[in-house]
């Protein structure tokens, strides 16, 4: 199942599709191929639901069940998610607790302002 719209893919097809897309085109990597919603993930279901409150029921849900298993990539604290706040996975400390982000660190320029995660002096100069 898709977030944003209501076409329905078996799992291995929608993965299949945007493990093609990839490595061919990024941009187009998160829609839907049938009507190119963007969907930036993909909930398994063993059934179509057109209910939107239903779908987002099934949706809520799957998180909450995703969220009590820990990340394998933030690995208690050891190791990196590229997913960050993003990951549905719970990212915890090494005692177990649940890790809390620092906050975002903003660096503005010419070009205006971004997001870093670790401020460098080398990134003030050109």
């Amino acid at each position: 199942m898709l977030e944003s719209c209501d076409h329905a893919f078996c799992l291995s097809c929608i993965r299949g599709w945007r493990r093609e897309r990839e490595q061919q085109d990024k941009q187009n990597l998160r829609l839907c191929p049938v009507c190119r919603n963007e969907s930036f993930y993909v909930i398994p279901s063993d059934s179509i639901i057109l209910d939107p409150e239903e779908k987002r029921r099934v949706i809520d849900e799957y998180k909450q069940e995703m969220g009590r298993i820990p990340c394998k990539l933030f690995d208690y604290g050891r190791g990196n998610c590229p997913f960050g706040t993003s990951c549905f996975y719970a990212h915890l400390n090494p005692d177990g607790t649940r890790y809390i982000p620092p906050p975002l660190k903003w660096m503005r320029g010419a070009e205006g302002s971004e997001v870093k995660s670790e401020v460098k002096l080398s990134d003030f100069f050109d």
